[in-house]
């Protein structure tokens, strides 16, 4: 079962690789979220895309930021 009402918001810049594919798949999941289009200096360190699910970051390469927010969406229920 996942949270669809957690906040997710994605953090994206003209330049990422990884940002468009990891919106599509977000819009394939279902899972809605909101875009923050950012830019940066030239020459200025960044990591991109960077997801944050109900206010915990989630960063790193594509595969794993998948993995990272959906185990973050999802809700195992004890019985």
């Amino acid at each position: 079962m996942t949270r669809m009402n957690s906040a997710v918001t994605l953090y994206t810049t003209p330049e990422c690789s990884d940002c468009n594919p990891l919106k599509g798949w977000l819009k394939q999941m279902g899972i809605p979220f909101d875009e923050q289009r950012l830019s940066y200096p030239t020459g200025t360190r960044r990591s991109d895309p960077l997801t944050v699910v109900d206010g915990h970051a989630i960063s790193g390469p594509l595969g794993e930021q998948k993995r990272a927010i959906f185990e973050a969406l999802t809700m195992t229920v004890l019985g």
